[in-house]
């Protein structure tokens, strides 16, 4: 159990390396693969520096150097893709609120339980499969209530798996 805080640190990281993920990938799109490059090596430097910077901390060191070379890795991701292509913060924060309240909906209820019971050696698997089917129930809710495009894919990826299910089933 004493993992679970270094893992909310390391979900809390590819969080913030999920908003600029495809940084890389969206220099080279725009035919610069020079400017990509060296986007990528200022990311392995923090990372590096950030690591190196904790090792006296231990494990508990290692997940927030992961952190903050993360959200360096962002800044720099954002301000190269600012200065090249004009990527604004503002478009960035705007396109992402739509996942922010489907993320808030989706873990709400299995946070709240976690804060009031507590996850413990003799719960924990309890948590994990009752938390992980409120969570996805939570989510399909949230696209839906929300009217988020993926609702429209979900609805064709339920359908295909009943085709799929009543293929099985007739065999």
């Amino acid at each position: 159990m004493a993992a679970a805080p270094l893992a909310q640190i390391v979900c809390a990281a590819a969080a913030v390396e999920l908003v600029y993920h495809l940084a890389k990938e969206a220099l080279l799109a725009v035919g610069k693969a020079k400017l990509s490059n060296n986007l990528q090596a200022g990311q392995v430097t923090a990372q590096v520096l950030a690591l190196l910077a904790v090792i006296p901390f231990g494990l508990p060191g290692a997940a927030w150097g992961f952190l903050v070379a993360t959200v360096v890795g962002a800044a720099l991701s954002h301000w190269v893709l600012s200065r090249s292509i004009g990527l604004r913060l503002g478009d960035v924060v705007r396109t992402c609120i739509p996942s922010l309240y489907i993320t808030a909906i989706s873990v709400a209820p299995v946070a709240v339980w976690a804060a009031v019971e507590g996850i413990t050696e003799n719960n924990f698997a309890r948590f994990a499969v009752v938390g992980g089917i409120c969570t996805a129930a939570g989510w399909i809710l949230a696209i839906k209530l929300l009217g988020h495009p993926l609702w429209h894919e979900a609805v064709k990826v339920g359908a295909l798996l009943r085709t799929s299910a009543d293929k099985l089933i007739r065999r």
